[in-house]
């Protein structure tokens, strides 16, 4: 099947369906300061019932949309390298290049699942998440005298 923008979508639902399942568990599990980790649930009978399932899907899901994440990147670029196909999707109707945006978007969820779903389960990213932040400046947050 020929590249299409539009492949994207595929871990673009999977990173959404991976994101649903966390902030279920962020919202209802009790944990600490941060965001909720594996370390965090208490496997009672009642809770294993509930989050057992939605910590499955949750796996599931992130590996799904990274996995096709990194399969669609590598064809992306390869296919902005062959500036026919480019060319001529993007002169296509605007209902179909309108597509090109896609990419964009399931980036954007990639990189909610790598900082909830994938901290969720790996504690070290957990506990250095900030360091995958960009560098905030505090002079333009503060007011000058």
């Amino acid at each position: 099947m020929k590249f299409t923008p539009l492949k994207f979508q595929i871990p673009l639902a999977a990173g959404g369906v991976a994101l649903m399942a966390f902030n279920y568990l962020e919202f209802t599990v009790p944990h600490g300061k941060g965001l909720i980790t594996l370390s965090d649930i208490t496997w009672t009978g009642s809770a294993t019932c509930l989050y057992l399932p939605l910590i499955l899907i949750m796996l599931a899901f992130s590996v799904i949309n990274l996995g096709s994440t990194a399969l669609y990147l590598k064809q992306l670029i390869q296919w902005l390298a062959d500036k026919t196909e480019y060319r001529d999707f993007i002169n296509s109707p605007p209902t179909k290049s309108i597509a090109v945006f896609v990419p964009v978007a399931s980036l954007s969820m990639t990189a909610n699942v790598v900082l909830a779903p994938l901290a969720f389960f790996v504690p070290q990213l957990s506990s250095n998440l900030q360091a995958l932040m960009l560098h905030g400046s505090q002079d333009l947050a503060e007011p000058s005298p």
